[in-house]
């Protein structure tokens, strides 16, 4: 049983710098994606308005989408370049464990 006062002496439950650095490019996907979905929702809304500003603003978030776009690809080709598990899944080679288990 563990030690619930702090006085650990093994690493149970604490995250090496590797899987730390993982770990945030994969929050740093989440964010930039949260923040794409964002951009393409007010695109679609203030593209519809009529209004003075109306184009500098779409043209602006029209150049913000595609930085977007253009970090999250960034990132998840570095994820990848640095988990081969997670890579594996992108190019087919990693089976899915629920196949595995339907099949026997």
């Amino acid at each position: 049983m563990c030690d619930t006062t702090g006085n650990h002496s093994h690493s149970h439950g604490v995250r090496t710098s590797q899987e730390k650095a993982y770990g945030d490019l994969r929050n740093d996907i989440a964010i930039q994606m949260d923040l794409l979905t964002k951009v393409e929702a007010q695109l679609a809304v203030i593209g519809a308005e009529d209004f003075p500003m109306v184009g500098a603003i779409v043209h602006t978030l029209e150049h913000l989408k595609a930085d977007l776009k253009k970090n999250v690809a960034e990132l998840i080709q570095l994820l990848n370049a640095l988990d081969a598990e997670q890579a594996a899944y992108f190019s087919g080679d990693h089976e899915h464990e629920s196949e595995h288990a339907h099949a026997h």
